[in-house]
């Protein structure tokens, strides 16, 4: 067959067996631009969830909280304003058992054991509340502490081993001190004080942030 046969011949095909022919080519590319879509699609999720988390974790960082008292010298160191005046406050820290100095409503002119709360970080509020005795604040006058007030860090606070509505002597009390950053609770720790063989000892647990 000649050549100009052939080319005549190739030129009668009719036009919709071509397109018949390139089809499967097309379904084939389409196929892989739908893959290659639902990768792009499956990264740029994983990159959001990374972003949000990474965020979160940067929003909720808490740099610590400062709980101090006043240790004892030894098992005869008795609570006076004088003591007070001279000492370091102990900055408790978990696991960490503090001897405390002996203390007695009847003989001392002190209302409780000092106390110092705070966080490392000025930006952040915080609140106290007592599960056993009173947190007392020692101004002009001595009043008790309200649980919702945010507290002023600077200042001293006291722990009584009793409470105004209960006549007996506490032997074990939890203070909670929590954190809030805008109103919102980040984070709290709690310090324990106990009566061990007539002398009280206070120490911290581990911090939880939220």
């Amino acid at each position: 067959m000649k050549n100009e046969d052939l080319l005549e011949r190739i030129g009668q095909i009719d036009s919709k067996f071509i397109e018949e022919a390139e089809a499967p080519s097309n379904i084939k590319r389409l196929n892989i631009y739908k893959k290659y879509f639902k990768q792009v699609a499956a990264i740029a999720s994983m990159f959001v969830i990374v972003f949000f988390g990474i965020s979160n974790i940067m929003t909720n960082d808490f740099d610590g909280f400062i709980i101090a008292a006043y240790a004892a010298e030894d098992e005869n160191q008795f609570l006076s304003p004088s003591y007070i005046e001279h000492a370091v406050a102990t900055e408790l820290k978990p696991s960490v058992e503090v001897l405390l100095p002996k203390y007695s409503p009847m003989m001392s002119s002190v209302p409780g054991f000092p106390l110092h709360f705070g966080a490392v970080s000025d930006e952040v509020d915080i609140k106290i509340s007592v599960d056993g005795g009173t947190i007392l604040n020692w101004d002009s006058l001595i009043s008790e502490h309200n649980a919702d007030e945010v507290i002023d860090q600077n200042k001293t606070w006291y722990w009584a081993p009793y409470s105004y509505d209960i006549d007996e002597i506490s032997e074990h009390s939890v203070i909670t001190v929590s954190a809030f950053d805008s109103g919102k609770l980040i984070a709290k720790q709690e310090l324990y004080i106990d009566l061990v063989d007539g002398f009280y000892r206070a120490t911290v647990s581990e911090i939880i942030v939220y």
